[in-house]
């Protein structure tokens, strides 16, 4: 087992290995849907931080170290990110979840938040590897910050338009998001969240989870579907998108949207 390891940790053979793990959530993820299709900004950062993660092994031996390791920062808060919106989903299959199916794409996240520590951090004697991953890290924490405040800003606008009968709304990209959710933009898996929502926002879940997972705006999902057609009538409210085999059918012929697919 120990000579396996070695061979397993010799950096093309785990070129290979990270690869075909990656390769691995991403179809357990298209057949199960346990995350819906990010948003532009989201897909960016997810495919760099991937591909990076597969090629580290290389990368770290080459002039693009320092570049690798910056990445590896935020790839390292990405997978952290994925654990915990998962944990939902882990508390309620328990271990049986974590042993068959889908559950073994759980460790997945751990697998790599493990890798990026020891080649980034503790096994690397490179000051400059080191301050790049450290440096990596910050900037993803920073977006994050940025990102909450952002949040907590949108739930006063919420509640101004509350306040107001549902008759003006501060229209901005988080407000947007909010009266997205559940139908649109989704903050769990799929199951306990709504109606299918094809959209992920990480900004979006990074907010509601420091608003104490609460929803801002606390209203039946019929009435969210007109309220958003009414203040970003530009958007459509349903999306012609891959969402998880299981249910796709459902979620096209959704007579929740029915009134407004002339609109789109």
């Amino acid at each position: 087992m120990k000579k396996l390891f070695a061979r397993l940790a010799e950096p093309r053979k785990l070129v290979v290995v990270n690869s075909a793990l990656l390769v691995f959530i991403l179809a357990l993820n298209y057949f199960f849907q346990a995350f819906c299709v990010p948003t532009t900004w989201a897909a960016i950062t997810i495919a760099i931080c991937f591909l990076n993660s597969a090629l580290a092994p290389l990368l770290l031996e080459t002039r693009y170290k320092y570049v690798s390791s910056f990445i590896a920062g935020i790839s390292f808060l990405l997978f952290l990110y994925t654990v915990v919106f998962l944990g939902e989903l882990g508390h309620s299959f328990g271990i049986l979840m974590i042993l068959f199916g889908i559950g073994l794409g759980v460790l997945v996240p751990y697998f790599f938040m493990a890798q990026i520590l020891w080649k980034n951090l503790l096994k690397t004697t490179n000051s400059g590897v080191k301050s790049a991953f450290v440096l990596g890290m910050g900037c993803a924490f920073t977006m994050a910050f940025l990102g909450t405040k952002n949040y907590r800003e949108a739930v006063k606008d919420i509640r101004e338009f509350q306040a107001s009968n549902y008759t003006e709304l501060n229209q901005t990209f988080m407000t947007e998001k909010i009266l997205g959710m559940h139908f649109k933009y989704h903050t769990k898996y799929y199951p306990y969240d709504g109606w299918r929502p094809p959209l992920h926002e990480p900004l979006l879940v990074i907010g509601l989870w420091s608003n104490d997972l609460q929803d801002p705006l606390p209203v039946d999902l019929k009435t969210r579907v007109r309220l958003y057609r009414q203040f970003f009538p530009d958007k459509p409210v349903q999306l012609n998108c891959s969402c998880a085999l299981k249910g796709r059918n459902a979620y096209k012929k959704a007579s929740l949207f029915a009134p407004h697919l002339e609109h789109r």
